[in-house]
């Protein structure tokens, strides 16, 4: 009797076997975890700034998983066993709350969106650009002949609606990548004399595409027409973003370094003569540049005085000058030009270069643009550097330079959608899978 009783509960064990989680939790500390009511234990595998790797073990092998932390809404999540789950708590207020992360190649340098579901995310360290579902998490890299995928040094795309074509910008060739946009396929590469090439911009008056490089100190101007690079002007400094008057006439050059100095201005550059006309803003590091067409603003981000510059683009003066947080990198408007959101990489380490991780972490901002205030603040993770709001306003996907990753989050009024969705099909029977 007593051999059959060690039997059953050798087999009651087994039954009731524990099964190990694995979560990313950011503010990891002070954060409680729980499934149903009962609190769980967790163990801090590996932690990273305010985020960590954490795991615990529960009997099931799905749980409803409760995050809770004093000054966050709580978060509540479906979780399985042997599987990574991301947890990222909001701030009670946010208008944009997290939805999930994924991976992506080495060094994701900037994020665009081709549709409301899918971005475009060229890999600084990595053989290409890859192409994310930000609701499903799928991805592939985009094809790439000849030598150009061991080459590396992916680093923008630029959208050319009208011509049905993606462009993608990879720094240690001087080269343009062109590609179908709704097909994806290869089309061909337009190899430029710049050096050290980055940053792409769309001037639709001229019908010419302008093509920085960060070396040779130079913009090329390229014919989409003829995927030729008609000629290239220098004006000593290192250039960054640019975009252009109403009228096509002018360009307005961010420019980042001079001999290794963040002594630079926004230049106003007249097309028809290449002269430079006016140079505006305090002495910076200028990295990026958006504009509101309608109200003739024009928004700056400065990496060296944490700041973003606003002006006024009829008469050429600074409106405002709005203070964030360190490094702030790409800006993009939401599409009813509202809010600015900005990329703030955070601190470099203190003995390091911005290739290894800081101290802390990085943060987006978001601002509003009728009284220029900041209304919401996220925190990233390791250098939030790629930015962008999904055509629709309903998403925001910025990149993890250093943690090789994407993050996506919805906007709270198209989460309480998604939510009224599920539980009306719960009611009646049915689910969406």
């Amino acid at each position: 009797m007593k051999k059959m009783l060690l039997i059953i509960l050798a087999c009651l064990a087994a039954l009731i076997q524990a099964h190990e989680y694995r979560v990313y939790l950011q503010p990891f500390q002070g954060t409680r975890l729980f499934a149903g009511e009962t609190e769980l234990a967790y163990r801090v595998v590996e932690r990273d700034n305010s985020s960590a790797f954490v795991s615990f073990s529960h009997t099931d092998t799905q749980i409803i998983l409760r995050a809770s932390h004093d000054g966050y809404a709580d978060s509540q999540v479906a979780a399985l066993a042997g599987t990574l789950r991301f947890v990222i708590l909001d701030k009670p207020d946010a208008p944009f709350v997290f939805e999930n992360a994924f991976p992506t190649g080495t060094q994701p340098k900037s994020v665009t969106f081709i549709d409301n579901v899918r971005v475009i995310v060229p890999l600084l360290a990595g053989n290409g650009a890859e192409v994310i579902n930000v609701v499903s998490g799928e991805r592939h890299l985009l094809p790439l002949p000849g030598r150009y995928p061991r080459q590396q040094g992916f680093v923008e795309a630029l959208i050319l609606a009208h011509r049905n074509e993606i462009w993608i910008s990879q720094m240690f060739t001087a080269s343009i990548h062109i590609y179908d946009l709704q097909t994806l396929d290869y089309k061909r590469t337009i190899n430029t004399t710049g050096n050290l090439s980055k940053v792409l911009a769309y001037n639709p008056v001229l019908d010419r595409v302008f093509f920085t490089h960060w070396l040779s100190e130079d913009v090329s101007i390229i014919n989409p027409s003829t995927y030729q690079e008609e000629q290239r002007v220098r004006y000593g400094a290192v250039p960054r973003g640019l975009t252009f008057s109403s009228d096509g006439a002018y360009m307005y050059l961010a420019q980042y370094e001079l001999a290794g100095r963040s002594v630079c201005q926004v230049l106003k550059i007249n097309l028809a003569t290449l002269a430079v006309e006016a140079r505006l803003g305090a002495l910076g590091a200028k990295r990026h540049i958006v504009k509101d067409e309608e109200r003739q603003l024009m928004f700056v981000s400065d990496m060296a005085r944490n700041t973003v510059e606003v002006y006024n683009m009829t008469t050429d003066s600074l409106v405002r000058t709005i203070r964030v947080y360190d490094k702030p990198n790409t800006i993009v408007l939401s599409p009813d030009r509202r809010y600015l959101f900005v990329s703030c990489r955070g601190p470099n380490h203190p003995t390091l270069d911005y290739l290894h991780k800081g101290l802390v972490m990085g943060q987006v901002h978001m601002i509003d643009t009728r009284n220029f205030e900041t209304v919401a603040v996220w925190e990233g993770g390791n250098q939030p550097t790629g930015l962008d709001i999904s055509p629709n306003g309903q998403r925001m996907v910025f990149s993890d330079f250093l943690d090789h990753r994407i993050r996506v989050y919805r906007r709270v009024e198209a989460e309480q959608a998604a939510l009224n969705y599920w539980l009306a099909g719960t009611a009646s029977g049915h689910s969406e899978d």
